[in-house]
């Protein structure tokens, strides 16, 4: 058994033979430093913002992703210039990131890339789904969950209106709910 100290001042109890075999070479620094080099190498791994970064690859190009069948398997794809971080994180600083928006395709069937991207408020972003309800009523076109809100009507019972009982949308926001 060996003693050994490295750099960092950091002491350690070895056995010589994994000295002389060279299976060991430090006392664990080197293997934390390369973690860290190949991990973090622009330094952001722990940033909100990469993490929306790499949830939006995961999605895009991971087919074992929960998401993957409503992006990368209807053919949704990233630009490659967005594929590399910094020059994500470029295009990021230059269009109105802020911590709490999300990213946001402006057509739903357009790929991730600067020309079909911006960042909105999370409420917001759901809105941009292929199955949100849509309703125009009084020349104003509201999501079917704005206009319950806005009315008072219980979102689930406006939609009942609408797609069991075949009402109009004018008579299913403007009837009054019976109260028991």
């Amino acid at each position: 058994m060996c003693e050994c100290q490295c750099e960092k001042k950091t002491r350690k109890v070895i056995k010589s033979y994994y000295l002389t075999s060279g299976q060991t070479k430090s006392c664990g620094c080197l293997r934390i430093e390369a973690t860290k080099r190949s991990n973090t190498k622009h330094g952001c791994s722990k940033t909100s913002l990469y993490r929306i970064w790499e949830a939006m690859k995961r999605r895009v190009l991971n087919p074992n992703n929960i998401g993957y069948q409503d992006y990368g398997g209807r053919g949704i794809k990233i630009c490659n210039e967005w594929l590399i971080y910094e020059n994500f994180k470029n295009w990021v600083i230059k269009n109105g990131y802020e911590e709490g928006l999300s990213i946001e395709r402006k057509n739903v069937n357009g790929d991730y890339c600067p020309e079909n991207c911006c960042w909105i408020p999370r409420f917001d972003q759901g809105k941009n789904k292929r199955n949100t309800k849509w309703l125009e009523f009084k020349n104003e076109r509201k999501t079917a969950k704005e206009w319950a809100k806005e009315l008072g009507i219980n979102y689930h019972t406006l939609m009942r209106r609408l797609n069991s009982y075949h009402w109009t949308v004018e008579k299913a926001l403007t009837t009054l709910v019976k109260r028991r």
